[in-house]
């Protein structure tokens, strides 16, 4: 099972991220966070997470920001950058904060669950 951490800061894009990801057999939606202060918090307590999956642009402090201090705090944590950018410079930005992995939020629902699971395997899963 694959233990994933959701967070963006619009509570009905979360719910319904939270929601997609909890369908699958193979993955467990272990916690949710509006901000990045909150994800962090949620990773302080120990909570076991092995793919956290980010929006890019949030208010206060932003994804990438959260995905270095993570990349740098909990290496061994796989992060999926979300975006409504599908510019490159984006998927560039989010490869340097340390993501394993970037989607633009208008991609199809079920390659959500693709590209969590092989984050977890080790994999990537960036744009062509």
């Amino acid at each position: 099972m694959v233990n994933v951490l959701v967070v963006d800061d619009h509570a009905g894009v979360l719910q319904a991220l939270a929601d997609l990801l909890s369908f699958s057999v193979e993955l467990t939606v272990v916690g949710t966070a509006t901000d990045a202060e909150g994800a962090l918090a949620f990773l302080e307590q120990g909570n076991r997470v092995d793919v956290a999956v980010f929006d890019i642009s949030m208010l206060g402090r932003d994804g990438l920001s959260l995905a270095s201090e993570v990349r740098t705090r909990w290496p061994a944590l796989r992060m999926l950058m979300l975006s409504m950018h599908s510019a490159s410079e984006y998927v560039h930005l989010a490869r340097r904060a340390g993501a394993h992995g970037y989607m633009n939020k208008e991609d199809a629902p079920d390659e959500l669950e693709g590209a969590v699971l092989a984050l977890a395997a080790g994999q990537t899963h960036f744009p062509a």
